[in-house]
């Protein structure tokens, strides 16, 4: 089975100092063994976010990476660009017609960390 292809659906993103935005459309494509979302602008965040994350798909659907590896980039006004590190892939599954996740990553910047978690679920295209 092929768990490849688009995921349409909503999500729920919680950002540094508390900000959240609830029921944001998205689509994640799974491609390659790669998990892809372009995210434009989230709530109040002037920038923004570019997941590419190396995934392993097991037989039965489940999806996992490896900790700290690259995840993607934050892109921000005036050119500021940070990579994206995942701290951890929760909950993850795909079964061809749904996908499912929590994705908990953070980018750095002069020594602060900024967390983001994406909670998703969507439906293939």
């Amino acid at each position: 089975m092929s768990f490849e292809g688009k995921y349409a659906g909503t999500m729920n993103v919680a950002m540094s100092k508390g900000k959240t935005v609830k029921g944001c459309e998205a689509t994640f494509v799974l491609k390659n063994q790669t998990l892809l979302c372009d995210l434009s602008k989230l709530g109040k965040m002037p920038g923004k976010i570019k997941i590419e994350l190396p995934v392993k798909v097991g037989k039965d659907g489940s999806l996992s990476a490896e900790p700290e590896s690259e995840a993607g980039v934050m892109k921000m006004p005036m050119g500021f660009k940070f990579k994206l590190r995942l701290e951890k892939l929760e909950n993850a599954w795909v079964d061809g017609h749904e996908i499912s996740f929590t994705l908990k990553v953070y980018g750095q910047m002069m020594g602060t960390k900024y967390p983001t978690s994406i909670d998703f679920r969507g439906e293939a295209k």
